[in-house]
C-alpha cells in the first residue's frame, strides 16, 4: 500500500471567518463527559467538537509523518523540543558468549586443569598462558552508541602477576573493511589496559569514564587476556557489564 501523498489537515483556523458563528473558536475540546461515552445515538455532535477531533487526528498524523514518515536517516530518541536525547542503557554479556581469538591457545581444555568449560558458577575457566577471547562489539551494540564504562567481573588465578604479564582487560578495533578493493587491515588499540588487582577474589575490572564511539561499519572488540600463566594458574571470567549511550531505535 502506497504512502498517502498527503497528511489529513482539518480545521487549522483559529477562529471563524465566515458563517453564523464568525469570530468564534473553530475548535472546542468536548469534555472528559463526551470523550469517555463517545457520541449518544440519536444525538449530532457540534461542528466545533468535529472540528476538535479531526484537527487532533490530523495533528497527531502530521507529527507522526515528519517524526518517521521520511527515509532519510536514522531514527533517534529526542525529547519534548525535538532535541537528540539518548538513553543510557546497560548490557550484561556472561562468559562463555567470548570466542577465543588467540593463535595455538585454547579458552579450555576439557579435561585438563581443573576440567572443563565452566566453573560451578558458569564462569569463562581461561586455561592457557596468556589466552585472549573477545566480543564483537559493533555487532552487538547500535550504530551512533558511546560506551561509557565497562566492568569485568573475574577470578584471576595468580596474584603476584606484574605488567602484561596479569589478567587484562581493554577495547581494540581495526579500520573498515573494503569488500571492493579487499583488505584486511592490523588491529589496534582503542582504548586503556584496565588490570586485575593483585589478589584471587571475585573482582571486578571497571574501566571508569570512558567514550568509545561505535561505527557499525568498524570491526571493534572487547579483549580479555588471561594471565600469562594462565595455564597451571586458571583465571574465571564471569562476564561483562557495558554502559552505553543509545541514540535510537533503528541504528543497528
Amino acid at each position: 500500500m502506497a504512502k498517502p501523498a498527503e497528511v489529513p489537515e482539518w480545521a487549522t483556523d483559529t477562529n471563524y471567518s465566515s458563517g453564523v458563528d464568525i469570530g468564534t473558536p473553530t475548535k472546542v475540546d468536548p469534555g472528559s463527559g463526551v470523550k469517555a461515552q463517545g457520541h449518544v445515538p440519536g444525538t449530532r455532535g457540534a461542528a466545533q467538537t468535529m472540528n476538535w477531533w479531526k484537527n487532533l487526528v490530523g495533528s497527531w498524523v502530521g507529527w507522526v509523518n515528519e517524526t518517521f514518515g521520511e527515509d532519510s536517516g536514522e531514527w533517534v530518541y529526542v525529547d519534548s523540543s525535538g532535541a537528540p536525547t539518548p538513553k543510557t542503557r546497560t548490557i550484561i554479556i556472561t562468559g562463555p558468549r567470548f570466542r577465543t581469538r588467540s593463535t595455538g591457545t585454547a579458552v579450555y581444555a576439557p579435561g585438563g586443569g581443573g576440567g572443563g568449560f565452566l566453573n560451578s558458577a558458569g564462569a569463562l575457566r581461561l586455561q592457557s598462558n596468556s589466552v585472549n577471547v573477545d566480543l564483537e562489539l559493533q555487532a552487538l551494540l547500535p550504530h551512533g552508541a558511546e560506551i561509557t564504562r565497562i566492568r569485568a567481573m573475574v577470578t584471576p588465578g595468580a596474584s603476584g602477576r606484574a605488567g602484561l604479564d596479569r589478567l587484562y582487560v581493554t577495547a581494540t578495533r581495526r579500520p573498515a573493511m573494503d569488500f571492493d578493493a579487499p583488505s584486511a587491515d592490523e588491529e589496534t588499540t582503542w582504548s586503556s589496559i584496565w588490570y586485575q588487582a593483585a589478589s584471587t577474589s571475585l573482582q571486578t575490572i571497571d574501566s571508569g569514564a570512558v567514550a568509545l564511539s561505535i561505527d557499525s561499519g568498524v570491526p571493534a572488540f572487547l579483549v580479555v587476556k588471561g594471565g600469562a600463566d594462565a595455564g597451571t594458574n586458571n583465571d574465571f571470567l564471569y562476564g561483562v557489564e557495558i554502559t552505553f549511550s543509545d541514540p535510537g531505535p533503528r541504528n543497528f
